[in-house]
């Protein structure tokens, strides 16, 4: 098993060296916080096959996996806070819906715009993730 050499300071370090360090740094901790996000999953359920699914934000973020899925439509019934995906291709179609996640919310409001999206996208033999 190999060991590991740790880098001793020298007096050729200098204020561009340790710059340039911090900014890999910066670069590494941005592709592991990438890196945790690519490999943490989660799959959206399932609940009418073989068109309706219901997935969280990290679900419809996941471009590759929608893709992977059939999923050509996203119906967000979160508040504006909880953006859309800006790397949606242009064959997939989303409907945001501001809804507050609290008991006070009428959601009834929304059922006929919801439904109305959720079976175009049935009709079209498509599938559709809800989050």
């Amino acid at each position: 098993m190999s060991q590991v050499k740790h880098c001793q300071p020298t007096e050729s370090t200098t204020a561009t060296n340790l710059n340039q360090i911090l900014a890999n740094e910066v670069r590494l901790n941005r592709l592991h916080r990438l890196f945790k996000l690519q490999f943490n999953v989660t799959e959206p359920s399932i609940i009418i096959e073989p068109y309706l699914f219901l997935g969280n934000c990290i679900s419809a973020h996941d471009t590759h996996r929608l893709s992977k899925l059939g999923i050509r439509y996203i119906l967000n019934v979160a508040i504006r806070d909880v953006e859309l995906c800006p790397y949606y291709s242009s064959d997939i179609r989303t409907l945001p819906i501001d809804l507050r996640d609290d008991d006070q919310e009428n959601i009834i409001r929304i059922f006929n715009q919801a439904f109305t999206f959720i079976n175009e996208a049935k009709r079209n033999k498509s599938r559709v993730l809800v989050h």
